[in-house]
Formats: structure tokens, C-alpha cells, sequence
């Protein structure tokens, strides 16, 4: 038994490149290129970083519910396939889980560092200051 799994736009790479949209995302809230990788969200308002913490808390648990999924269907490959056949399927999906690993350590991370600069002001402050410079 063999379950295609369909790709998903987030998970398609740029033609660019091989980065994701959520990966180029993260990267450009995140201050790609500056040193500091969440530099740019530190000059948000306090509002903005609690429905970002938000948002980005949901989108880390949204991507640990499919990754109890797909290993629900690694379970019912290793029951149902014979091992040769099983052997692709699993491979296919050892992929997609790496991706949802990664992306919910993103989003986590995000969420993180966006309550961070919630919580404390001041060192936001400084930060949005510094990445005020670096980009002027």
C-alpha cells in the first residue's frame, strides 16, 4: 500500500533556489544578513510581537500535529507494506517529517525571541536601534 503525499506550496523550494517559502519568511522577519537573526522583529510594537509570539506558537504546534500524523502513517507502512515496498514510502516520508521538525523549530524560535522583545522593551529598544543602523 503506497500513500502519495501531495506537495505543499510551503514546502516547495524557490526556483531560485532550494529555500521554502517559510524558511524565506523567517529569514526575512528574522533579519537575514545581519548578524543578529532576530534583529528586525525587536522594532516591532509590543502588540505586533504578542500576535506574532502568537501566531508563531501556533504554527509550532500546527507542525508537531502533522508530525503525529505522518508518524501514524509511518506505523500503518510498517504493519500493511511488504518491507520492499514499505522502504520508499518511509523514505518519501523521513523527508516530510525532517522538514516539520525544522519548521517547528523555527516557528518556536520565533515565538521565543518575539516574547523576548515583548517582555523586555528596553533591550528591544537597543536592538531596533542597531538594526535601524546596519540597514541605513
Amino acid at each position: 500500500m503506497n500513500f502519495p503525499i501531495p506537495p505543499s506550496d510551503a514546502d516547495a523550494p524557490d526556483p531560485a533556489g532550494d529555500v521554502t517559502p517559510l524558511v524565506r519568511i523567517l529569514e526575512l522577519l528574522q533579519g537575514e544578513g545581519t548578524g543578529l537573526t532576530d534583529a528586525s522583529i525587536a522594532r516591532l510594537p509590543p502588540e505586533h510581537l504578542e500576535r506574532l509570539a502568537v501566531a508563531a506558537q501556533r504554527k509550532s504546534q500546527d507542525s508537531l500535529d502533522l508530525l503525529r500524523c505522518l508518524l501514524n502513517c509511518v506505523e500503518i507502512i510498517l504493519r500493511r507494506e511488504p518491507a520492499e515496498t514499505a522502504r520508499g514510502s518511509l523514505l518519501n516520508l523521513n523527508g516530510h517529517l525532517a522538514g516539520l521538525l525544522e519548521d517547528h523549530e523555527r516557528w518556536v524560535g520565533l515565538h521565543e525571541n518575539a516574547v523576548y522583545y515583548r517582555d523586555h522593551p528596553q533591550v528591544a529598544e537597543r536592538l531596533a536601534r542597531y538594526w535601524k543602523r546596519s540597514w541605513a
